[in-house]
This record gives structure tokens, sequence and C-alpha cells, in this order.
């Protein structure tokens, strides 16, 4: 389990040199972003420390009102990862995850 943005993480060029946002999507394409990059990491690495001042911006897509493409970005990104092709052992968590959220 990971906090899903991409503002947060290290990556190796080598791991994302390929990898793209998807514009079409403006809600969780950073979710996609790093489901992608993980699956082509052999390591990561997670630390536990704050290192930097997060600020919210009230203009931001997470932080707007209720939408229609909001649903259907979230039910985009879920149908991707779902499709991906991923080690077996991932499988259950990631269904567990959907099904919580009834995606």
């Amino acid at each position: 389990y990971f906090e899903p943005s991409t503002w947060n993480k290290l990556y190796k060029r080598n791991i994302i040199k390929d990898i793209r946002f998807d514009e079409s999507i403006s809600i969780n394409e950073d979710l996609l972003f790093n489901f992608e990059a993980f699956q082509r990491s052999n390591k990561t690495v997670f630390e536990d420390k704050t290192f930097y001042h997060y600020q919210l911006n009230p203009k931001s897509a997470a932080r707007s009102g209720f939408n229609t493409n909001k649903l259907i970005d979230q039910l985009t990104v879920a149908h991707n990862i779902k499709a991906s092709k991923y080690p077996s052992e991932l499988s259950k968590i990631i269904n567990r995850y959907y099904i919580q959220k009834n995606i």
C-alpha cells in the first residue's frame, strides 16, 4: 500500500523513461503512473520521514467538487490496472483494493 501521488517519490530514470501520464485522465493518473513504474522496478525503498512541506492547491482536480469525469477517470484507471499483467501474488491485493472501493 502506498500513497498514489508522484510528487513524494524518487524514480530511477531508466524505470520511468518510457512512462507518460495519460493526459486524458485528470484523477488517479498518478496512481496509474506509479503502477507502471512499480511493475518495472526490481526494488523499492520506503522512508517514513517527512522531507517536504506539502501545499494544498484549492484549484487542483482532487480538491474540486464532484463531476462525472472524476468517476470515469477512476473507473478507467481501475480498468487499466486490473487488465494489466502483474505477478499473480498481486492479484488478490489488487482485486481486494478495488472490491473495497466497489470498482
